[in-house]
């Protein structure tokens, strides 16, 4: 998937929660199928590499501890870009999305221009233009119309001040040993992951089959490359709120940026793109269960001792388990199946 196509993935996984509108009942059978079937994880034979397999899980890591000290960082309160002109570009949209008949640009300009320093709608004096101007027919017409503006407002703030969202800021703001991660990868023949995270083919490569469940639907992410990251929390937060508000003035016909929210832990600098990465996400230092062992993949350098090791585990919980052939002759990975 492109940028593009996780951003609406992760809008997806919310909705799929509350329900669809009509409109999105093919976009969300689209995005169901973009869900991966299998998906690899690259490991180092250490202490718990036998205990998770008999006992099935994965373990979900604290994000401070990742192989990228950027990771996850974030920052707190709107800096770029300024209050005022996150509030223009909210009103931009909110009028964009309000079905009127008058010239909506002359009153969008009038309501840009009711803004006080702090970015602030001024009600009362955006009313007192209004009808000066004559932009409405009736009294009736005008009231219908701030009707629906307040209304946009009060769900914005609602659900800034929600239990939910508050405790996401709390959380969001130093996630270092909160949250918990379990890298996975669409790539099993990536030869720099094999290199650096299977202990220069010393180690192994486990391959899970993905449950269509929600247990786990719910909690996998893709990760999103950028050059650019913008990870400040109140900005994503706002993007969410009024991607919900759009979806509902729109009736699921678009839904802006409602997945925002779960960039926060999914964003990477671009250099790390050849992982294709996707992302386990839950409580840091905590099991997690529901993925299967189809198979497991020895590296070439594995010692004998660990190969035998494995053999008799994929005996005896049911995992096809291949070792991969020495390189010779070709740049292609290649491997020999051993067990069961």
């Amino acid at each position: 998937m492109n940028n593009k196509d996780k951003e609406e993935y992760l809008s997806y996984l919310i909705i799929h929660k509350s329900g669809f509108y009509p409109a999105e009942h093919n976009w969300a059978k689209t995005l169901a199928n973009k869900t991966p079937k299998r998906l690899f994880k690259f490991r180092n034979f250490d202490k718990y590499t036998f205990e998770m397999i008999r006992d099935n899980y994965a373990y979900l890591s604290p994000i401070g501890g990742l192989d990228d000290p950027f990771d996850c960082l974030t920052s707190y309160g709107i800096k770029t870009p300024k209050s005022s002109d996150q509030n223009v570009a909210i009103l931009k949209r909110i009028f964009e999305l309000i079905n009127i008949k008058q010239d909506r640009e002359e009153i969008m300009n009038l309501s840009l221009s009711s803004l006080d320093s702090n970015g602030k709608l001024n009600l009362d004096e955006f009313k007192e233009k209004l009808n000066k101007i004559g932009a409405f027919d009736s009294k009736r017409e005008i009231e219908d119309y701030f009707a629906k503006i307040e209304k946009i407002f009060v769900r914005i703030k609602a659900a800034l001040e929600s239990d939910r969202m508050k405790g996401f800021v709390a959380v969001a703001m130093n996630p270092t040993y909160k949250v918990g991660v379990c890298a996975l990868t669409s790539k099993r023949d990536n030869k720099v992951m094999w290199s650096l995270y299977s202990r220069e083919y010393k180690g192994y490569c486990i391959e899970y089959e993905i449950p269509n469940i929600d247990e786990v639907k719910y909690k996998l992410f893709p990760v999103i490359y950028r050059r650019k990251i913008d990870n400040n929390i109140t900005n994503k937060v706002l993007q969410h709120i009024f991607g919900r508000v759009e979806r509902e003035l729109t009736q699921g016909k678009s839904r802006g940026q409602l997945g925002a929210t779960n960039e926060i832990y999914i964003l990477k600098d671009i250099d790390w793109s050849y992982q294709d990465e996707w992302r386990l996400l839950g409580d840091a230092k905590t099991h997690f269960k529901g993925l299967k062992i189809k198979a497991i993949y020895l590296g070439f350098k594995v010692t004998k001792r660990n190969e035998i090791r494995m053999t008799k585990a994929s005996e005896k919980y049911g995992f096809e388990l291949f070792k991969m052939k020495t390189p010779s002759g070709s740049k292609t990975i290649k491997y020999s199946k051993i067990a069961p």
